[in-house]
């Protein structure tokens, strides 16, 4: 994320792409936070022409702030925000333990998701044990989703 700006949301067009503690709360059990929080690619806004507002004079529906990404997040995105490994790259500053609980248990899923897919595509098992333990999951997490989506697949 390059830069954040809070705007009012009639000033952009099109659907947005949730980011921040918005997508967050899709991805959790956070609660959103009251001025939705969007990702947009840098190349695709005319900077000049959105007028930064501040949200402490403004009702918080008609807000929007915005990410300001160097890449476009669309092409990663899912259901309409942003993916969860770019979430959490971009959430990495805020000093706030709800948000790093929330990204705990979002990378959790990820990380079953990931061994579901192993599975699917037929990766033995020492391999997918590898790539899953070197991402943060314990042996013994691994093991249980391993037996139980094993079971699943046969």
């Amino acid at each position: 994320v390059q830069k954040r700006l809070t705007v009012c949301r009639s000033a952009l067009e099109g659907n947005l792409l949730y980011a921040g503690e918005t997508a967050l709360s899709e991805y959790s059990m956070l609660n959103p936070p009251r001025i939705t929080e969007a990702a947009v690619y840098k190349a695709d806004v005319d900077k000049k022409s959105l007028c930064e507002i501040d949200p402490r004079w403004v009702e918080p529906d008609t807000l929007v702030t915005i990410e300001l990404w160097k890449y476009n997040p669309s092409f990663f995105a899912v259901s309409g925000k942003v993916d969860p490994v770019s979430l959490a790259c971009s959430l990495q500053d805020r000093a706030d333990e709800r948000i790093e609980t929330a990204i705990d248990e979002m990378m959790e899923d990820v990380r079953e998701e990931l061994i579901r897919n192993f599975i699917r595509e037929g990766t033995p098992y020492d391999i997918t044990r590898r790539c899953v333990l070197r991402e943060g999951m314990s042996e013994e997490q691994f093991q249980k989703i391993w037996a139980s989506e094993r079971k699943i697949a046969n």
